[in-house]
């Protein structure tokens, strides 16, 4: 467990090796944004590049609603029982987007997004279905003015970890 301190001294450290800053992350500098996406997913296929274009707009919607401070750092494993909510994109092509969080981290998303202290486990689960729905919604718009396709939203869905991993792409 790293305390608050040991973290920013971790995240600086990989902004510094890699090269980045906050703004790299800003809506004009997608070039750094999309190597730190390639260096973290595989995306191939006919949907690559929607697929890309949603960790992209994922990843400054974090910075913009969560945190400027936010960097991705590395995968994880997702833990069985945490609190995970997911989203149905579905219209012109589909697919399936969820936030998993362990309790802790959950309530610090939460918190921050709502910009209040949370620590009520079903108010975190709302904030976290609020910001993954209005993530998913920028998206939608971008898509839909980029490429005219159209896609629309199921309501959020609140789950376990273990039922996401079960889902088949």
């Amino acid at each position: 467990c790293l305390t608050n301190e040991e973290f920013e001294t971790v995240l600086n450290s990989y902004k510094k090796e890699n090269g980045l800053t906050d703004k790299d992350f800003s809506e004009e500098n997608n070039e750094k944004t999309e190597n730190v996406i390639s260096s973290f997913f595989s995306l191939e296929g006919e949907y690559s590049d929607y697929c890309s274009e949603y960790v992209n707009i994922l990843f400054k919607n974090l910075i913009r609603f969560v945190g400027d401070d936010f960097t991705p750092l590395v995968n994880a494993e997702i833990g069985d029982n945490d609190l995970t909510v997911i989203q149905e994109l579905c219209g012109d092509f589909s697919a399936v987007s969820a936030i998993s969080l362990d309790d802790k981290a959950a309530a610090v998303f939460a918190s921050r997004f709502a910009e209040e202290e949370v620590t009520d486990m079903d108010y975190a689960k709302d904030a976290i279905s609020e910001f993954l729905n209005l993530s998913n919604g920028l998206y939608n718009v971008n898509i839909s003015e980029s490429t005219g396709k159209e896609i629309g939203l199921t309501p959020q869905e609140s789950t376990t970890a273990s039922a996401v991993k079960s889902i088949k792409a």
